[in-house]
């Protein structure tokens, strides 16, 4: 929390605390910036949002509440059964996971929930024909959700209660829609939801596997260094070191916020990563600026970037870059690059643009006999001959203005590396990745693939 600054101009900002814990850690409030006059994010079940900002009365004084964790659950979870709904296949999305309930076409239908959660939020779509529901607790008072978002999209969290101890029974049923909406459908797909007590575990993974690099740095980091992965994707590194921040409202990261305006101070970090994240950057410059910002004077920078893949996380997939495209973007913000590689066989490479674009015709016995020459090909690429057609880039980079440990370790320290050799027995296998749900999707296609299923669920109204 004291890393945190007003991403617009910089300062120190105030905390309005509604709730926090004995040990000090804010729970519910906001954080007021003097010098722009406002609050400039929100914190909710204790992590910090500078984009998503709800209003916060200014409470009498902070009430304390118990040590807690926050979990997003999927509608698929076992403590949620339904009556007269069915599943709806949108593929993997910005929630963290596949698909969601939708509920029945006529009043009969209903969804039930048990838990034991002490805050509970409903994550429901809402657009133009999205309908109104009735939520009651344990067979109290109905509170109504109108679902009408008139021109827009999105999956909302909508909250149900707080600080409310015990077992809880949640019934989710029709009520009359707004006669703005075009419809009365209802998409469910899951909860926010924070229990009593400290999690069972820290860290997680729903994206890109964590490359070997990040384990390293750690492992040359002391015990109270800070270092930032930027723009995480929904993941969290399982270190108290690592604070992860990211873009989208996923569950796992910290801190939320936009690449281009860094809410934290300046010098704060020992150690920035970023993966596969300046492509989707409108002004990678920019960013690159905002991470050597925050870095402070000799601190090191990892970054793996896009070179020769397909467009993807559509409409967020701004620019390419070469291994020298990623020196320059960081050597205009006074990072010195110390050694960039180049990585990614070209056989993954060939089946993503055949993913791409439909397959291009071909059965699967052909696209197997492809795959299998490509394999053989891969075989007899050495590392200098893959350069020009790499999936991806790396950078290792030091901030100017102090001696630096780390220009000694990256040069001896043993250090992950894409280099390989034709006499190896993978010579495309990259260092391993530390992945706690390698089954799931990497996180860049997040983007495109909420965009998808919004799109999947207005053309069953349409068609």
């Amino acid at each position: 929390m004291d890393a945190l600054a007003c991403p617009a101009c910089k300062a120190t900002m105030t905390r309005k605390v509604s709730q926090q814990t004995a040990s000090g850690v804010i729970k519910q409030g906001s954080l007021y910036c003097e010098q722009c006059e406002k609050d400039v994010a929100t914190i909710r079940h204790g992590k910090v949002d500078f984009l998503r900002i709800e209003p916060l009365t200014p409470p009498a004084g902070a009430s304390l509440c118990g040590e807690f964790h926050y979990k997003r659950i999927p509608w698929s979870d076992e403590a949620v059964s339904a009556l007269h709904c069915h599943e709806v296949d949108v593929g993997w999305n910005a929630e963290g996971f596949t698909g969601c309930l939708q509920a029945g076409s006529t009043p009969d239908w209903r969804i039930y929930i048990d838990t034991e959660a002490v805050d509970l939020s409903l994550r429901f779509l809402s657009h133009d024909w999205s309908g109104c529901v009735a939520v009651t607790v344990n067979d109290g008072a109905a509170t109504i959700i109108d679902l009408h978002s008139a021109g827009a999209n999105g999956v909302n969290a909508y909250e149900i209660y707080r600080d409310l101890q015990g077992q809880k029974k949640i019934t989710i049923k029709p009520a009359a829609a707004n006669p703005l909406s075009r419809g009365e459908q209802i998409y469910f797909f899951g909860m926010d939801a924070v229990f009593s007590g400290w999690p069972a575990a820290i860290g997680g993974n729903r994206g890109n596997g964590f490359p070997a690099a990040y384990q390293w740095v750690l492992d040359h980091s002391g015990p109270d260094a800070l270092v930032l992965d930027c723009g995480s994707g929904d993941r969290k590194y399982p270190d108290q070191r690592v604070v992860s921040f990211e873009y989208m409202p996923f569950e796992l990261p910290d801190v939320f916020g936009d690449g281009h305006a860094l809410p934290f101070s300046d010098g704060v970090f020992d150690a920035v990563f970023s993966q596969a994240v300046m492509e989707h950057m409108r002004n990678p410059y920019l960013a690159a600026r905002e991470i050597a910002r925050v870095l402070k004077p000799g601190g090191l920078v990892y970054v793996e970037s896009a070179f020769m893949q397909p467009l993807h996380a559509v409409p967020y997939h701004f620019f390419n870059t070469t291994t020298w495209g990623i020196e320059a973007i960081f050597g205009d913000a006074d990072v010195t690059g110390e050694t960039s590689e180049w990585f990614g066989p070209i056989s993954a490479s060939v089946d993503w643009y055949l993913n791409a674009c439909g397959g291009g015709g071909l059965s699967p016995a052909e696209r197997e006999q492809l795959r299998q020459l490509f394999l053989k090909i891969d075989e007899n690429v050495s590392y200098e001959q893959l350069k020009p057609i790499a999936s991806a880039v790396s950078f290792w980079g030091i901030k100017a203005g102090a001696s630096s440990v780390w220009k000694e370790l990256l040069a001896t320290g043993g250090k992950p590396s894409f280099k390989y050799t034709l006499a190896q027995t993978s010579v495309q296998a990259p260092p391993p990745v530390i992945n706690t749900n390698s089954g799931l999707p990497d996180k860049s296609g997040a983007y495109r693939r909420l965009r998808s299923a919004i799109r999947k669920i207005r053309g069953k109204v349409h068609a």
